[in-house]
């Protein structure tokens, strides 16, 4: 008898450990963290692009790169920035503006984290 008990025990404590890992909330957490990651992405796809026209900028402040090829390339950064933008609203469905302010506030955040461990 006492021996049923343990089995008893030991399979619901098997059940209560396997459970989660069955439950329709583990599709959710996926989708949510492959939204998070595309979204990060998307991010950090524009910040290199903002980068990338400020070195093209640079280049073609020092003469490196003609006016005409400046322009003709500064126009497919900036369309490739604004559909990256389009896409960044689309997967967080906040505006840019938005998403701007809340990551400089995360920066501002860190920064005072930083100061007050020195």
């Amino acid at each position: 008898m006492l021996n049923i008990f343990f089995y008893i025990i030991v399979l619901l404590l098997c059940l209560y450990v396997i459970k989660p890992l069955l439950g329709r909330n583990d599709k959710t957490i996926t989708r949510s963290n492959k939204k998070a990651a595309r979204l990060e992405d998307f991010i950090f796809k524009q910040e290199l692009l903002k980068n990338t026209m400020q070195e093209l900028n640079f280049d073609h402040q020092m003469g490196k790169i003609s006016d005409e090829d400046f322009r003709m390339i500064e126009k497919e950064h900036q369309e490739s920035l604004i559909r990256l933008e389009k896409q960044i609203q689309h997967f967080s469905g906040i505006s840019m503006d938005k998403i701007q302010i809340k990551l400089e506030q995360e920066i501002a955040l860190k920064k005072q984290n930083l100061n007050k461990k020195k």
